[in-house]
């Protein structure tokens, strides 16, 4: 047994239990490849030592503090130029005394290091301020001080350093030439878990999910998508502003001990380079209903957001009682998204289970009946008319229950649209997006409607504007505004958009549909045939008719032309 003074670097990929519920093998072969061709020889190359690995996590001792900052560093930037970025790493540095054995190594200075980890952004390194002594002088590195901060199972406050990469930015959007919206705009940031518990993570998020829910419903706010804003996990606020162009970004760390809860919020105007407002809220664990609005009225007091009469009463109150809840609506809002056959169904399998959780909210049942109905015109079911019964079923569970989030008149709107109802479909699409003006899915969704009830001008005013509050969006959403200019004979348009979709989603069958049609309609028959080749390899079951019969347009023309198509290009019947 030896007892030293000793850099210890600890490293866990971010979001590995969710990456191995979804791809295990792939996640395995990726962590394998990244352990070979990254980790052993970046920490060899900086006198490091491997002490353990934990599956996903590693334990690495050096002897000094700039050869482990100089590892992490070089570490996080060969991950950053990987063409897989699959995984993240989350990095924790400290300079402290470990006990080390033949096959262990713990004591203070591994476990300072691992509660530094566990705070860590995604692609970002956290070091303690031990270790930011030792190597501040000595490299041309910039980092963040984020104050003491009361680690789990440490005695004493920990003043944290991190730094983050450019990595921390989205790709697609580091050279995005967005507009400035005319609204005050704003995106909501990942809440930090300053907790060390990696548990409490769903009370920050689900917080911001409160937050962002409320926002969604004011019409004098531009609210980035949660899915686009999750992207820049680890970024600063002028990063999101400047790439998103919003004015301004809200973040704040959550930290919880026992039955009390902390949050610090600092709202960032990214275009004055300045702090708008900041301010620290302790409470306790009962009181997040009221910390919700308080914090949701104090942003938009600092926007300048003035509220119309009536809209105050639609801030949006916790519909879960707990967070495993809220969790498994999250897995489920991932899954659906994907709009494939089988993550289709783990989608709406989540989706039950939050309604058993939850049997008072209509959350659940409204994604539930989303989910059938899209299984119904993605012609995925297996039984069609077992499934529309349920469509039937879970529409009249969501619409008898409380509509805490305002999302049931976009369930109806859909379940209107699958009984031929066009102009009651159309209603209570206006009446979601009405309630919701500022939430992408609703725009989405009724875009969708829209579409398919001959509507394709206010179709693609109304996707365009989900494109925009979610700039990384899921490939659904540009599926509608092809589909909408291909009904509009703006080929060209349809081509492209298409095109971006499959870039984005290579087993996409419905830009390949529109593609292949897009290309009959322009005489380039033979690219035609290409696209419903990869149709059929990708669907060996793929037929014009079972399509067809799927839909549910108001107007015919549409669909016999793209029926007409995929035949001349084909596809069998």
């Amino acid at each position: 047994m030896e007892r030293m003074l000793a850099a210890i670097l600890a490293a866990d990929v971010a979001g590995y239990s969710r990456l191995m519920g979804k791809d295990e093998m792939g996640t395995l072969a990726a962590l394998k490849a990244c352990e070979a061709e990254v980790i052993d020889p970046t920490v060899g190359n900086h006198n490091g030592r491997i002490f353990k690995r934990m599956g996903d996590g590693f334990l690495v001792v050096f002897g000094s503090a700039v050869d482990a900052v100089e590892c992490a560093l070089d570490w996080q930037d060969k991950l950053g130029q990987r063409s897989d970025q699959s995984l993240r790493f989350r990095i924790g540095i400290h300079l402290g005394e470990v006990i080390a054995e033949a096959d262990d190594i713990y004591g203070d200075g591994v476990n300072v290091a691992a509660r530094l980890e566990s705070m860590a952004q995604p692609g970002c390194i956290a070091v303690s301020d031990d270790t930011f002594r030792q190597v501040n002088d000595r490299m041309d590195v910039e980092f963040i001080d984020l104050g003491e901060q009361e680690l789990k199972n440490i005695s004493r406050p920990v003043r944290v350093w991190e730094w983050r990469s450019d990595i921390t930015v989205p790709g697609p959007l580091r050279k995005a030439e967005l507009e400035l919206p005319e609204k005050p705009s704003i995106v909501l940031l990942p809440f930090r878990n300053l907790s060390g518990d990696e548990q409490q993570d769903s009370l920050a998020e689900g917080l911001r999910l409160d937050i962002q829910s409320a926002l969604t419903q004011v019409s004098g706010v531009f609210l980035i998508a949660m899915g686009t804003a999750d992207a820049f996990r680890g970024a600063t606020a002028s990063e999101a502003g400047s790439s998103l162009a919003v004015q301004y970004a809200l973040q704040c760390s959550v930290r919880s001990a026992g039955n009390r809860i902390r949050v610090t919020a600092e709202l960032t105007d990214t275009r004055a380079g300045q702090i708008a407002w900041a301010e620290q809220f302790d409470r306790m664990m009962d009181d997040t209903f009221a910390l919700q609005d308080e914090l949701t009225s104090r942003v938009l007091t600092a926007m300048n957001v003035k509220l119309v009469a009536g809209e105050q009463a639609k801030i949006w109150h916790k519909s879960f009682k707990n967070f495993k809840t809220l969790e498994l609506f999250y897995k489920g809002l991932h899954a659906f998204f994907e709009m494939n056959r089988d993550e289709m169904v783990m989608a709406r399998q989540y989706f039950e289970a939050v309604s058993k959780r939850e049997p008072d909210s209509a959350i659940g049942p409204t994604w539930v009946t989303l989910c059938h109905s899209f299984e119904l015109e993605r012609g995925w079911s297996q039984a069609p008319e077992k499934t529309r019964e349920l469509v039937g079923f879970w529409a009249e569970q969501a619409v008898d229950k409380e509509d805490a989030d305002g999302q049931a008149q976009t369930v109806l709107s859909h379940v209107h649209l699958m009984n031929q109802d066009y102009e009651a479909a159309l209603s209570a699409g206006r009446m979601a997006t009405a309630t919701r003006p500022g939430c992408a899915n609703s725009n989405a969704f009724f875009a969708n409607v829209l579409h398919h009830c001959g509507e394709n001008d206010e179709a693609i005013h109304h996707i365009n504007l989900a494109i925009r509050f979610h700039p990384l969006n899921p490939p659904f959403f540009r599926n509608i505004l092809a589909a909408a200019h291909a009904a509009r004979n703006e080929f060209d348009a349809a081509i492209a958009t298409a095109k971006q979709v499959i870039e984005s989603a290579p087993a996409d069958i419905p830009a390949r549909l529109v593609l292949t049609s897009a290309y009959v309609e322009s005489n380039r028959v033979d690219l035609a045939k290409q696209i419903a080749a990869e149709i059929a390899t990708l669907d060996p079951k793929f037929s014009v008719k079972r399509f067809a019969d799927s839909q549910n347009f108001r107007d015919g023309r549409y669909l016999a032309q793209l029926s007409k198509d995929l035949r001349k290009s084909g596809l069998p019947d």
